[in-house]
C-alpha cells in the first residue's frame, strides 16, 4: 500500500458547505463525494455523523448502508472512521458499526 493510499477524507469536505458550515453532512452531495474521491486517488473516507437527522443518516438505515457499500466498491473507498458532530453519539456509533476508529469532537469547553 503506498502513502497516498493511506491518505483520506473527512467528508463534507468535497462537497459544497452546508449552512455556511464545514464539519456537516453534505445531505445534497455525499453520493458524489465517492467518485470525487476516486478521481483525487483518495481511497479513505471519514463519516460524518449529525445530531440533526441522526436517524436519517445512510449510516443509520439498511437501504443507506447498501448504498455506502455500492458506491464504496465502485470507487475503490473505505470507511475509515466516522465523526459524529456530538461527543456523547460516540461511542454508540462507534460499538453499533464495529468500526476500529471513531474520532471524539472536543471544543474548549470538553473535559477529557
Amino acid at each position: 500500500m503506498t502513502a497516498l493510499e493511506r491518505i483520506g477524507f473527512m467528508q463534507g469536505r468535497l462537497s459544497a458547505m452546508v449552512d455556511g458550515k464545514i464539519q456537516a453532512f453534505p445531505w445534497n452531495e455525499w453520493r458524489e463525494e465517492f467518485p470525487r474521491a476516486s478521481a483525487l486517488g483518495l481511497t479513505r473516507i471519514e463519516w460524518t455523523i449529525d445530531q440533526d437527522r441522526l436517524r436519517e443518516n445512510p449510516l443509520n438505515t439498511a437501504a443507506g448502508q447498501k448504498e455506502i457499500l455500492d458506491l464504496s466498491r465502485r470507487n475503490v473507498l473505505k470507511t475509515a472512521s466516522t465523526a459524529p458532530a456530538r461527543r456523547n453519539m460516540t461511542g454508540h456509533v462507534a460499538t453499533r458499526r464495529r468500526w476500529r476508529s471513531c474520532l471524539c469532537p472536543t471544543n474548549d469547553d470538553d473535559e477529557v
